[in-house]
């Protein structure tokens, strides 16, 4: 792969999501994708069982990886439901190479390039 063509994948989360996450966005999930990048605040309200979860974790590992040293927290309602943002998150870590991560756990996920994502 160019260098090039990692770059263009890099910088466009939908992309990422396809080639290095192994999943293609559903139309909504790509708007939410776009938004993500353009605005500064989004709040997502889909039906239950929409992907809500899986997408919102594919776009914050995306942020955390092209925005090295950035500290990412996740807030929910509960905190069962933040620590299954970092879960969703540790199973897209398996699909990425070893040395992105340090060591998952469950309530933080430490990444090489100094992010961090924690519930």
């Amino acid at each position: 792969m160019s260098f090039k063509k990692l770059k263009e994948i890099l910088f466009d989360p939908v992309k990422f999501c396809e080639v290095f996450l192994g999943f293609q966005p559903t139309k909504y999930q790509q708007e939410l994708a776009r938004l993500f990048v353009e605005k500064q605040f989004i709040a997502v309200r889909w039906c239950r069982q929409s992907g809500k979860t899986w997408m919102i974790s594919a776009l914050l590992l995306w942020y955390a990886l092209t925005h090295p040293g950035s500290h990412i927290a996740v807030v929910g309602p509960s905190w069962r439901q933040t620590k299954l943002v970092i879960r969703r998150i540790n199973a897209f870590l398996n699909k990425l190479p070893k040395w992105i991560c340090k060591k998952p756990k469950k309530t933080i996920v430490e990444l090489a390039n100094g992010s961090i994502i924690e519930a």
